[in-house]
């Protein structure tokens, strides 16, 4: 009206409706539930009768067997979302976010592999197929699974699938990941094979710093204030983004 305009009928009409609109609003309205971006890994495993295995014994230990392998996943921070019928699903960096979430997913592989496959004078009656991939996804906490739609789960079960019994085969997007701190060997058509350590799990190796200088000299900056100034600065990124590794440099 300032214009010199009246508001057309249909404005009046609205402004009417949200003058009778209860306060509070709808009591039926959707709750909104805090989804995060964050990068996990997915890992899949496949168990494989050895040739021999009588089938009718391995069914009834196997429930037992699984939930051994649940307590190694869980042991190095996975999420298992599926443990039966000789199939495992686990997630590393959910329900909470993990810096260190690649690191514990492969070795989490690695004990999974150690504990079905034996020595090759007492080989294991099931061997495993496994697969790992890392990816980003939009993840609600209070969710059991943090890949709604399902792409991270089936890139790392067809990895899996593809794997050779007592293989671990990684994705291009973890491969990339795992290069320190673990032996891997390439695969034509891209991602790795894991092979094992290269070092104790216990004690990580700084990667290098890269693409993080004016971040470092900001801090270095900071660091090197007279004495008596009081300050905080806050390091903020998703996770994965290596926040950890910039404050160790």
């Amino acid at each position: 009206q300032a214009l010199g305009l009246q508001p057309e009928a249909e404005t009046l009409a609205l402004v009417e409706q949200l003058r009778r609109a209860p306060a509070g609003g709808s009591a039926s309205a959707t709750p909104v539930h805090p989804s995060e971006r964050r990068r996990i890994v997915a890992l899949a495993c496949e168990l494989e009768p050895a040739p021999g295995t009588d089938t009718e014994t391995l069914s009834q230990e196997l429930p037992a067997l699984q939930a051994r392998l649940r307590e190694i996943l869980q042991a190095h921070g996975g999420f298992v979302l599926r443990a039966e019928g000789g199939e495992l699903l686990a997630f590393f960096g959910h329900p909470r976010a993990l810096e260190q979430a690649p690191r514990r997913a492969l070795a989490a592989a690695l004990s999974l592999q150690e504990r079905l496959c034996g020595t090759p004078r007492r080989p294991g009656r099931l061997c495993p197929r496994l697969g790992l991939e890392a990816g980003w996804v939009y993840a609600d906490p209070r969710q059991g699974s943090p890949d709604g739609a399902g792409t991270l789960s089936r890139q790392a079960r067809r990895l899996a699938l593809l794997a050779e019994p007592g293989e671990i085969r990684l994705g291009a997007g973890l491969g990339e990941q795992a290069s320190t701190g673990f032996l891997l060997t390439p695969l034509e058509g891209g991602g790795a094979r894991l092979l094992g350590p290269d070092e104790p799990m216990s004690q990580p190796r700084s990667t290098p710093l890269v693409g993080r200088q004016r971040e470092l000299a900001v801090l270095l900056q900071a660091w090197r204030q007279p004495v008596g100034r009081s300050q905080a600065l806050l390091v903020q990124a998703e996770p994965g983004l290596g926040k950890t590794r910039l404050l160790q440099a």
